[in-house]
């Protein structure tokens, strides 16, 4: 009897707090009707990193839809059509719309730089539940600079344009996260590599060993 009470007890708990995790989690994410097409996204890195973006969105439904957009890295206007985006933006049924942003983004550092970029477009203040179609990210490097020492994603093609080393990054149905790169002003080749063992953690306290490798690819090696 005792068993069986308390089965009831641990239902009830459960059914009180899935429609609560639920809601939870629709309050984190955009469940509307728009959609993220494609993002295609160029960078010119210098003193500042310019920005050239364009994200292509799509309502999918029968109905029209309002929605408040903003680029998460930037509290700078939108545009539409190359005139200023202003809150809500109405979607017809089905209606595919362009929306474009420039701006600059701070580059830290001395002689090693770093450069961070959030690609996130927020729908009401957040990010879309839905994958992005196509993602593209183009970046061309300072003048003189002929590597990144380090970067979070792999890129997926990199040459050289009018003299200047590019990287991109080019992804199919992926949620848009933050891309950070790294590169020397020092006439090096660095790079850094990291690596950690074991693994995986399966016992409590266990240590974990973190190896990181600064490369000079001109000079010798540092650790």
């Amino acid at each position: 009897m005792k068993a069986k009470i308390t089965a009831i007890i641990v239902m009830l708990l459960l059914g009180t707090l899935c429609p609560f995790q639920l809601a939870l989690a629709g309050d984190l994410f955009y469940s509307g009707d728009i959609i993220i097409d494609s993002i295609i996204i160029s960078m010119e890195a210098d003193e500042e990193a310019t920005i050239n973006a364009e994200y292509i969105l799509t309502n999918r439904s029968e109905h029209s839809e309002k929605v408040d957009l903003r680029f998460a890295q930037s509290l700078l206007p939108l545009q539409v059509n190359g005139e200023e985006l202003c809150d809500p933006v109405v979607f017809k049924p089905h209606e595919q719309k362009s929306i474009n942003l420039t701006r600059n983004i701070n580059i830290t550092g001395e002689t090693t730089k770093t450069l961070s970029l959030d690609p996130t477009m927020l729908f009401n203040g957040k990010p879309n539940s839905e994958p992005t179609g196509a993602l593209l990210i183009t970046i061309l490097l300072p003048q003189g600079i002929s590597s990144l020492a380090w970067t979070n994603q792999e890129p997926n093609e990199e040459g050289f344009e009018d003299g200047r080393k590019f990287y991109s990054w080019d992804n199919a149905d992926i949620y848009p996260t933050m891309l950070c790169l790294k590169w020397s002003t020092l006439q090096v080749e660095l790079s850094v590599e990291k690596s950690v063992t074991p693994r995986e953690i399966t016992t409590p306290n266990q240590i974990i060993n973190i190896e990181i490798n600064l490369h000079n690819g001109c000079l010798n090696d540092y650790r």
